[in-house]
């Protein structure tokens, strides 16, 4: 099951987040158990253009969901789609610049609907040197 609140993965019978410590309800349990039957959702990621400073650098962008890493694929200006099971996610990106440099976005977190989509931006901070990720609405 996931954390409602940061989207963490725990054991099925925690009472508390393992990664933030917020209480897990037994409704939150049932209702996300009882979702995973239901179809998927799409969720949409949009990385923006490299900066001018990034430009023709190689560097490798790993999508990280729940703790995971997804796909590391990614590259600026590019878009993919994911189906995902109904229920909450955290997601982050880590570009990695160099063999021992890597730059980790903040987490966000998100929920999937069945039959819903969700998009995400990501844009890169030069002055943070580090992804920021966005809902689009």
């Amino acid at each position: 099951m996931f954390c409602a609140q940061c989207g963490a993965k725990n054991a099925d019978n925690s009472k508390f987040c393992s990664s933030c410590g917020t209480p897990i309800t037994s409704i939150q349990n049932t209702a996300l158990n009882a979702n995973t039957n239901l179809t998927t959702g799409t969720l949409t990621l949009l990385i923006s253009q490299a900066p001018s400073s990034l430009l023709g650098k190689k560097g490798e962008i790993d999508l990280i969901i729940n703790g995971n890493s997804i796909d590391k694929t990614l590259e600026f200006g590019s878009s993919k789609s994911f189906e995902l099971k109904p229920g909450i996610y955290s997601l982050e990106l880590v570009y990695k610049a160099a063999l021992f440099i890597k730059k980790r976005s903040k987490a966000i977190s998100f929920t999937i609907e069945a039959g819903k989509d969700i998009s995400l931006i990501a844009t890169y901070d030069m002055l943070w040197g580090r992804f920021v990720l966005n809902k689009s609405f």
